[in-house]
């Protein structure tokens, strides 16, 4: 098995995490708002599209006893903290955190997107919203440039 140094920088362009730190920041603005709306037991204002509260208040509005609304700010909170840290050392360890972070966010997102079309059968904006960072993060590590994908699979340590 090949050994890499997970602590070694990674050189490569910069604008792909400058798209995936917006994403991830639209993404915590998003989910914060729906979590504070959730814990202080405030309605949803849902624009452009009607069903928030079906969505939101469905069975499906949390994993295990925990709110999604949570799950999501947490994870978007560190998505960006994961970021701004490559951004500040490039190290194989934080892109691979990325990249297996993002590719269980965007799993995650489509199943609940499958919950508002399948079973919920409603909608809600900031729900989309959320879905459309996610996959958009996921899209950006997994196969945005080439060469992040690429890399990421060159120097992982599940390499041979």
């Amino acid at each position: 098995m090949k050994k890499t140094n997970l602590a070694a920088p990674v050189r490569q362009s910069k604008l792909p995490f400058w798209i995936m730190l917006f994403l991830s920041w639209i993404g915590f603005a998003d989910a914060a708002f729906l979590a504070a709306k959730y814990y202080l037991g405030s309605p949803v204002p849902c624009l452009v599209i009607q069903g928030c509260e079906k969505v939101l208040n469905s069975i499906y509005a949390e994993t295990g006893s925990i709110p999604n609304v949570l799950i999501g700010s947490i994870y978007y909170g560190l998505i960006f903290l994961g970021v701004v840290a490559y951004l500040d050392q490039p190290k194989k360890v934080t892109l691979n955190f990325l990249w297996w972070g993002t590719a269980v966010g965007g799993l995650f997102s489509i199943w609940l997107l499958f919950v508002q079309v399948v079973l919920v059968k409603a909608f809600c904006f900031y729900c989309l919203i959320s879905a459309a960072a996610s996959i958009g993060l996921f899209l950006m590590c997994h196969f945005g440039p080439k060469k992040m994908a690429a890399k990421r699979r060159k120097d992982s340590h599940f390499a041979a």
